[in-house]
């Protein structure tokens, strides 16, 4: 916390995550793994970012609650005085920020023995395999009925499944499935695959560079959730708080919501994020090579959050 008379150490935001805020420095000096960084304003700084690892002039922070920030926007740093407790020990155990290309890990001054300790204690923290998580769930519904008729049981299996980070935090995987049927009617089952099982999210995603990513498989895109799911290409690209996007691909069948190569689809979209998000696109949906129909959808979604308290 930034006391008055203290100088701070100023900093910008270098790159955006989905998860995490880099913020340069001219040094990292006095800062430490766990310590809050802070947004100025005009009635007084407030808390924005908790520093999670850290290199010479880079800090790799998770935002708080309720917070949002751009590139090259102003970062406060209170720096600890020389010999605080905990400062220098700190910062040889935790990590140097994991940086994306182009950012410089260490200062030319850093000695071989600091970089080799810090590579290694950043695979530790940030393995190969990345941030995995999932989930897999089993629901029964069952009728019983107080008649000579039988009632009927219905099950349905559901599996999320997702892995984040992987290769240096540039790919990301992630499913989104489910399985129904009900006793006695498999038959139904061994005609049509598509009866029971669903396929809502299959994708994988790029980050190709710091302002592109592409994604391919079948996904929902959150700017675009009006028109639901895509199977084929998204490409998005970040222009400050601009965002342009194109996608092409298939729309699910209509009656199993499987895959239907008869029902093409091209569009793009462009929108400006700022607490609010806004965006147009026009699409062509073809059906076996003809233009079903031709229309714009608009999308906005509004994101009100509270202000931290400074």
């Amino acid at each position: 916390m930034l006391v008055q008379g203290q100088n701070p150490l100023r900093g910008t935001v270098s790159y955006l995550s989905s998860q995490h805020v880099y913020v340069r420095f001219p040094s990292t000096g006095g800062l430490s793994v766990g310590d809050t960084l802070e947004l100025p304003g005009s009635s007084g700084s407030r808390p924005a970012l908790v520093i999670e690892s850290l290199s010479s002039t880079s800090c790799m922070c998770t935002p708080l609650p309720g917070i949002t920030v751009e590139t090259d926007q102003e970062i406060l740093g209170a720096p600890r005085k020389s010999g605080a407790p905990g400062t220098a020990r700190e910062k040889d155990k935790e990590p140097a920020a994991t940086l994306p290309e182009g950012e410089e890990q260490a200062s030319e001054n850093k000695t071989e023995t600091e970089e080799v300790r810090e590579r290694g204690t950043s695979r530790e923290k940030n393995p190969a395999w990345g941030n995995l998580g999932g989930r897999v769930s089993l629901a029964s519904y069952s009728d019983l009925k107080n008649q000579e008729t039988d009632g009927n049981q219905r099950l349905r299996y559901t599996l999320n499944l997702y892995a984040k980070d992987l290769a240096d935090g540039r790919l990301s995987l992630e499913t989104y499935a489910s399985f129904s049927h009900t006793a006695g009617q498999w038959n139904l089952i061994r005609e049509n695959l598509g009866n029971g099982l669903k396929v809502y999210n299959l994708s994988a995603t790029w980050q190709v560079s710091e302002s592109f990513r592409l994604s391919a498989g079948r996904k929902i895109n959150p700017r675009l959730s009006s028109v639901g799911a895509i199977d084929g290409l998204q490409g998005e690209m970040d222009l400050g708080s601009w965002r342009l996007g194109l996608v092409g691909g298939l729309r699910p069948d209509y009656a199993d919501y499987g895959l239907n190569t008869g029902l093409f689809q091209t569009g793009g979209y462009v929108g400006y994020d700022w607490k609010w998000y806004t965006g147009e696109h026009a699409k062509h949906p073809r059906l076996h090579g003809t233009t079903e129909r031709r229309g714009r959808r608009s999308q906005v979604s509004v994101s009100a959050a509270p202000e931290q308290p400074s």
